[in-house]
């Protein structure tokens, strides 16, 4: 049975795949007293495209149905469902978590403002349609296998390229990285 909002209740953590094979979910609320969300609750999915979160909660939040912690420094979901074709991840994120785009297979470009310092593992793992990779920031640490079995013409925008990088996660998209300068 897939919930949409939760009676009142002392659900305080929604763990792995807590959600498996909710494939007609649309829309989620979560409720002030969840205090812990694994990073594959909602795996399976693949139609959800909002998740809310109570404003009493005290450690999540929302915006535009993507989940993120209360004070907004970490993006910890962005549903599969989504159709949008690009995102912009905010100014202020300074990470962006294990798994947060999944299988997020209707973006063709993101965005990763300047304020992001670290990118999770597998963050972007699948990402079917993932054309162009637009980094900002200086000297982000990338996860373990964060752009794996992602396009392989997928276009990774780095400034300086690589210098000044933590290189042991890069090195991996060589092939995929494109230096750029102030003028992009």
């Amino acid at each position: 049975m897939c919930l949409k909002t939760w009676p009142k209740s002392k659900v305080t953590n929604i763990g792995n795949v807590a959600f498996y094979g909710c494939k007609n979910l649309t829309s989620i609320t979560i409720p002030n007293g969840v205090t812990n969300i694994e990073n594959l609750a909602f795996y399976t999915c693949t139609n959800l495209v909002n998740i809310n979160v109570s404003t009493d909660n005290k450690v999540y939040s929302s915006e535009n149905g993507v989940l993120f912690n209360k004070d907004r420094t970490k993006i910890i979901v962005y549903p599969r469902g989504k159709e949008n074709t690009s995102y912009t991840i905010p100014d202020g994120v300074t990470s962006v978590g294990e798994y947060a785009f999944l299988y997020c297979n209707a973006l063709t470009n993101i965005t990763i403002s300047n304020s992001v310092t670290s990118i999770g593992d597998m963050a972007f793992r699948y990402c079917n349609s993932l054309k162009k990779v637009l980094c900002f920031g200086n000297n982000v640490t990338l996860g373990s296998e964060a752009f794996s079995d992602c396009p392989s013409d997928m276009k990774i925008y780095v400034k300086n390229g690589l210098e000044g990088y933590d290189k042991n996660g890069w090195e991996k998209y060589s092939d995929n990285i494109v230096r750029y300068n102030e003028a992009l």
